[in-house]
């Protein structure tokens, strides 16, 4: 189980020393140092020498695909949020009119500004 807090350490920051992946797990570096090579050894960490600092590794990635894959409720959302991505970026493309208007679609079209307006406000105050 200490291999896969880890991996949880290092998925909070981008890279760790062998010191914070002991200090951060609560074990000795000797432990720490164990657990990293199995796991440098499997692909899931590299270790970078220069830095002295563990990142993870190329095998990560391939993890997330798996669960992606089978997970059931992606399944069912993936649809929708194709249809979502599809919508946001219809008038995107360099060939539209707005082509050098560096301002998103949602900035061009003011009703989507509108619903899109993040700005607090009082509980019932109506969008302007």
């Amino acid at each position: 189980m200490k291999g896969l807090e880890v991996l949880d350490s290092l998925q909070g920051r981008p890279e760790m020393s062998l010191t914070e992946i002991a200090d951060a797990l609560g074990i000795y570096k000797s432990r720490a140092m164990m657990l990293c090579g199995t796991l440098e050894h499997m692909g899931y960490v590299v270790y970078d020498g220069r830095e002295r600092v563990f990142r993870l590794g190329p095998r990560v990635p391939g993890l997330a695909r798996v669960y992606e894959n089978t997970n059931p409720l992606l399944a069912l959302v993936r649809p929708a949020l194709e249809r979502l991505g599809g919508m946001l970026w219809i008038n995107t493309s360099p060939s539209s009119a707005h082509h050098n208007d560096k301002r998103s679609p949602f900035e061009r079209s003011s009703k989507n500004a509108r619903a899109l307006d993040t700005r607090p406000r009082a509980r019932n105050a109506k969008l302007e």
